[in-house]
């Protein structure tokens, strides 16, 4: 059995537990930065060596004669941007373009049965409506579905279509929201 004596004081204690706590801060530091220069030196090495082959290689093509063919490379290259900036820019007129189906295929929810419609024309997002109608109040109906739809704004039907309370020969205007040409 072996009995150990604790001679040594507290400051000296303390000293010896911290330097040998800087050893082992100090040994796991060097093992974490080693890899890290390792991999930092193997991508600097790897760096070097694929510009001294691209160099390489380059003056390869200038010597042997590669003109010809790095022209015609060049050519293609010039080619293809252009047609890449043609497809840009149809994307984006595509983008902008107004699409005047959903407009239409709401307007055509909100036509009521009685109503025809015998014209249709528009000025940007202003549409002038021709029509004929068969009562009076189905032409009201059409007017205040039209007033209170989502797509349509500014509904305008003169008050002379209102006179005839049968077969009314109607004209009305209105805006179409541009978030209903856009979607």
């Amino acid at each position: 059995m072996k009995i150990y004596l604790d001679l040594l004081p507290e400051d000296r204690k303390k000293e010896i537990s911290r330097k040998k706590r800087f050893r082992i801060v100090a040994k796991q530091g060097f093992l974490f930065t080693t890899p890290i220069f390792l991999f930092i030196a193997i991508l600097a090495s790897i760096n070097l060596i694929l510009k001294t082959q691209n160099d390489g290689m380059e003056q390869a093509l200038l010597i042997g004669g590669g003109q010809d063919k790095y022209h015609n490379l060049k050519f293609y290259e010039d080619e293809f941007g252009s047609i890449n900036e043609k497809v840009r820019n149809i994307n984006m007129f595509q983008e902008k373009h107004l699409k005047w189906s959903n407009a239409l295929a709401h307007l055509l929810e909100v036509i009521p049965d009685g109503v025809t419609v015998t014209d249709l024309s528009s000025n940007n997002h202003q549409i002038f409506l021709v029509g004929k109608a068969r009562e009076r109040e189905i032409l009201i109906s059409f007017r205040d579905s039209m007033g209170q739809s989502e797509c349509f704004e500014g509904v305008n039907v003169p008050l002379s279509n209102l006179v005839t309370k049968a077969d009314i020969d109607f004209q009305m205007d209105f805006l179409i929201k541009n978030d209903c040409l856009v979607k």
